[in-house]
């Protein structure tokens, strides 16, 4: 027998979780904080949204009791079946960065792969490379711990997963500036410099369009996918939506090369495809400039309106002129982008170096 998880019971007991596993005073089950961890550090290397599975279990299992944990799909033949990718991706992944969890992997579908895509519960024989055979073990002993817990016990369980892969504040090195750049003139040296330092695949590009975006859009309003995993529910790097219906009114592509008249037609297509009205496209490696010419005929080949940039001059001044800039914004876009690179996991060096941001504007001088 298939058993229910309700979504909206859902997402309200993991919003109480998060607050109460970061209240100093709370009760958790540290041994689930203690699994979780070892968990982490058998995946980390192997298969990252290990992670995700145990959390979307246990969110399940603490929601619904008769759940089975083990379950992936309801067709798994468990008593107390449920799909888990669904609960997965619209209510953990979902509430994932607002809420500051860590899952593992910033993908919005964290059980659309493998081993899990096609699996309808998680057991030991699930298809994984030699490096990830222990964390599998570790995994299904885990959840299948999980269905021997109470209510209380499922919800302490929770809250120990949570507190152990809760995101602290950011927390700026000794010697830095906490509140970030203080004039948008300084800000964009910065972000100058820290894209030209090293691209890492396009992360810290996309990291910075994303920060500088959220800095005038707001968080609600700025999704971003991970670099070169495109997401059918966003056709591009970087959505921006309208908060109030949750419709997208632009996306933006990152480019970390050479971006050509036809590529343009790719994106125009893309976003048409998902009823997007506009698309901008950050062409920052572009040695050539595209004429408006070759812009406009992709613009109306969708009936999309397309916009060509090619320096982070002009992405920040056609911000200025959309939305304006607060007192705090230099300093909000750096916060935001810290986080981002975060979210799109770039390295250590990345993120240290944009959080000691005098360091890295006095080197590149």
């Amino acid at each position: 027998m298939s058993a229910i998880v309700n979504q909206e019971m859902a997402r309200e007991l993991l919003r109480e979780e998060v607050a109460a596993s970061s209240s100093p005073g709370s009760t958790t089950a540290s041994e689930w904080e203690a699994k979780t961890n070892s968990l982490w550090q058998l995946s980390r290397k192997s298969n990252k949204t290990f992670i995700a599975a145990l959390g979307t279990a246990l969110l399940a299992k603490a929601t619904n009791p008769e759940v089975d944990a083990r379950s992936l799909k309801v067709s798994s033949g468990l008593s107390g079946a449920y799909t888990a990718r669904t609960l997965a991706k619209d209510v953990l992944a979902a509430e994932a960065p607002a809420l500051r969890i860590d899952l593992g992997t910033s993908g919005r579908e964290p059980l659309n792969n493998q081993p899990f895509f096609r699996e309808s519960q998680i057991h030991r024989g699930m298809p994984v490379r030699a490096n990830a055979k222990a964390a599998l073990d570790h995994l299904v002993e885990c959840v299948e711990a999980a269905n021997d817990l109470d209510p209380n016990s499922a919800r302490l369980a929770l809250r120990g997963f949570l507190r152990a892969r809760s995101i602290p504040p950011a927390k700026p090195e000794v010697g830095t500036n906490p509140a970030g750049p203080t004039s948008t003139s300084e800000l964009l040296e910065l972000l100058q410099a820290f894209v030209r330092d090293d691209s890492e695949g396009g992360k810290r590009a996309q990291a910075v369009a994303a920060g500088l975006l959220e800095g005038a859009y707001g968080t609600d309003s700025i999704v971003t996918d991970r670099v070169n995993d495109p997401d059918r529910h966003l056709p591009g790097d970087i959505g921006i939506r309208e908060v109030v219906d949750d419709t997208w009114w632009s996306i933006v592509e990152v480019r970390d090369k050479e971006v050509t008249a036809n590529d343009l037609y790719w994106v125009a297509r893309k976003a048409a495809a998902g009823s997007v009205p506009r698309a901008l496209v950050l062409a920052m490696a572009n040695r050539s400039a595209l004429t408006q010419a070759e812009v406009q005929a992709a613009s109306e080949s969708e009936r999309c309106t397309l916009f060509v940039l090619t320096s982070w001059e002009e992405f920040l001044s056609l911000v200025a002129y959309e939305r304006g800039f607060s007192p705090g914004f230099p300093g909000e876009v750096h916060r935001a982008v810290s986080e981002r690179l975060q979210l799109l996991e770039a390295s250590d060096a990345a993120i240290d170096s944009w959080r000691n941001w005098p360091t890295l504007l006095l080197a590149s001088d």
